[in-house]
């Protein structure tokens, strides 16, 4: 599960750790750790998608000062 250190994870981190779970669930893990394992892995996508959004916007940001400059 996501523990203190979750928000200094990377995004490489996240995902590495959701193909390990998806791994897991797929060669018939433990009944009992499935839900579990579900319900890491949905806050990391949900994580993911976050920093994908922020990183997003900053990119936009970036190239509209850029934009501005060559004007």
């Amino acid at each position: 599960m996501m523990g203190a250190n979750a928000e200094k994870t990377t995004y490489a981190q996240d995902i590495a750790r959701v193909e390990d779970i998806v791994a897991k669930i797929s060669n018939g893990c433990d009944v009992d750790d499935m839900l579990g394992l579900a319900s890491e892995a949905a806050g990391l996508l949900a994580r993911c998608r976050e920093k994908l959004g922020k990183t997003g916007l900053e990119i936009e940001e970036v190239l509209k000062d850029l934009k501005g400059k060559d004007e």
